[in-house]
């Protein structure tokens, strides 16, 4: 892999939901940022291979598409698996249920640019199933959460 160039490493974390991994990765290869200038690593965090392969093996012609098999680690073991693997300057991480709208990864970039002295972001990540309870709570929490932190506060 030619890593020259490659700004952002989106890391996926996966276990046994190979349907919710691929609509995740169509929404990813939807974007509007440069195919090169981004990398996907997907961590098998322990869930069957072959499905997470013919998902992975169908979509590597979209995008810059790694692999990774390891033994259940549970989700903060996959993330560190991705980050010891990634080649970006800046890491973005996704859970395999969720879903990212065109501008994500140009988000991203943008406010990088912009806020130079940050070193986290939070941009829009859309949830697939809005019927779902769980997804509902998801959303109420991310809006909240959202509202939160843009919130400036007072210089003392």
């Amino acid at each position: 892999m030619n890593t020259q160039g490659l700004l952002i490493s989106v890391i996926i974390p996966t276990y046994l939901r190979p349907s919710s991994l691929k609509r995740c990765l169509i929404s990813l290869s939807k974007q509007y940022y440069p195919k090169e200038k981004f990398e996907v690593l997907i961590i098998n965090d322990g869930g069957e291979p072959s499905q997470v392969e013919d998902i992975a093996d169908e979509l590597k012609r979209e995008f810059n598409l790694s692999l990774f098999h390891q033994h259940r680690q549970g989700v903060a073991g996959a993330r560190m698996s991705g980050i010891i693997k990634s080649c970006g300057i800046i890491l973005a991480f996704l859970d395999d249920d969720c879903t990212v709208p065109k501008d994500y990864l140009a988000n991203i970039e943008k406010a990088f640019q912009s806020y130079s002295g940050h070193v986290a972001v939070q941009p829009l990540l859309d949830n697939p199933e809005p019927d779902n309870i769980y997804g509902q709570a998801w959303k109420y929490v991310y809006d909240e959460t959202l509202k939160a932190n843009l919130q400036t506060t007072r210089q003392a």
